[in-house]
């Protein structure tokens, strides 16, 4: 799903409102990262291209 699909706003704007401390990438059901911010949340998105 698109991310403007599901969520009103852009991913900062989204976590900054939210408080959100932390953001966990899941692959095939496994925890692949956590990380806590939304800087590092895009740097890995566009390094976990083998993950479909």
């Amino acid at each position: 799903m698109a991310w403007a699909s599901a969520f009103p706003a852009p991913p900062h704007q989204i976590i900054d409102a939210y408080g959100i401390a932390s953001i966990e990438i899941y692959c095939r059901n496994e925890l692949i990262k956590q990380l806590s911010d939304w800087k590092e949340l895009v740097r890995e998105l566009q390094l976990l291209n083998e993950c479909h």
